[in-house]
């Protein structure tokens, strides 16, 4: 994390970001299911409302399969050593379920909470730059 200072708290919470973001390119979507904190709530800027931990894992598991990805953090912040916020820019290389391979940008926006020595995945916001 050149040219960023991060405490160990919140250097633990970048590193599950990366985590779950590894958990999704290998498809692991019981370990990604189990991240979620039961009140998740996300919003992707392109579609109209906010979405459940259901819609999260659907995309998780879609066709589109990430290959490869880059994660640039841009702030983290851990508060009462429970409540995490990390805003971040990614980009990846992904695959479409006809084989097509393509590059996406975008930027998140992410809150967890610590519970029982563990981050859980609390809400989203953002999405891709187009």
């Amino acid at each position: 994390m050149a040219g960023l200072s991060f405490s160990t708290e919140e250097v633990e919470l970048w590193e599950r970001v990366n985590e779950l973001w590894r958990l999704t390119r290998d498809r692991k979507i019981d370990e990604i299911k189990s991240a979620f904190h039961p009140k998740y709530s996300g919003w992707v800027t392109n579609v109209p409302e906010p979405h459940d931990p259901a819609f999260a894992l659907e995309a998780a598991a879609s066709d589109e399969a990430i290959l490869e990805f880059s994660l640039k953090p841009l702030k983290v912040i851990v508060t009462e050593e429970s409540i995490g916020i990390v805003h971040y820019t990614y980009s990846a290389l992904v695959m479409d379920r006809t084989g097509l391979e393509k590059k996406v940008t975008g930027r998140w926006t992410e809150i967890h909470v610590k519970k029982g020595g563990k981050w859980f995945f609390l809400s989203v916001q953002g999405g891709p730059d187009d």
